[in-house]
């Protein structure tokens, strides 16, 4: 309770800190455009200033999470491999050709870049999220509210 007061709403204050990684390079930028093909411009600007990031850390913990362009390659086999067991007509097309970037960090859902779209990939959700209909319009529901935007995607950092 804030100031101990019990009377009052619960609170809970987490110095938090953020880490935001150099831009990519050139050649880094080309295996970005040959990852995503097709409607990257917004995409392809952001890595271009920042090669990765960590929102809403404290410690070891962070919030969320996009990866550099360098581990991209792993993270997509990492989120690949959990559909395995799936049939190619149980997936959504953003799960058979999109690029994951990122995630909630350590939950196992990914945001999926297709289209020129992020989707949300929750594997207990099972359904075709979109939380930004442009690159940008992601990064502005971040952040708007980080604390909203993580908990409606039904995840949240444990501090």
């Amino acid at each position: 309770y804030l100031n101990s007061d019990e009377s009052e709403t619960l609170s809970l204050t987490v110095d938090i800190y953020n880490e935001l990684y150099p831009g990519a390079t050139e050649d880094e930028i080309s295996l970005l455009k040959r990852l995503i093909p097709d409607n990257n411009e917004q995409i392809v600007a952001f890595y271009k200033l920042y090669n990765g990031i960590k929102l809403y850390c404290k410690g070891d913990t962070s919030g969320l999470q996009f990866y550099s362009v360098g581990d991209l390659k792993e993270l997509n086999e990492e989120w690949k491999e959990g559909y395995s067991d799936f049939e190619e007509d149980e997936l959504y097309e953003f799960q058979k050709i999109g690029v994951a970037f990122g995630e909630i960090s350590h939950s196992g859902n990914y945001f999926v870049f297709f289209d020129g779209k992020v989707f949300y990939d929750d594997h207990d959700g099972g359904d075709d999220t979109i939380v930004g209909e442009t690159f940008n319009d992601f990064l502005s529901k971040i952040t708007a509210n980080p604390a909203d935007f993580l908990y409606e995607r039904g995840c949240y950092t444990r501090y």
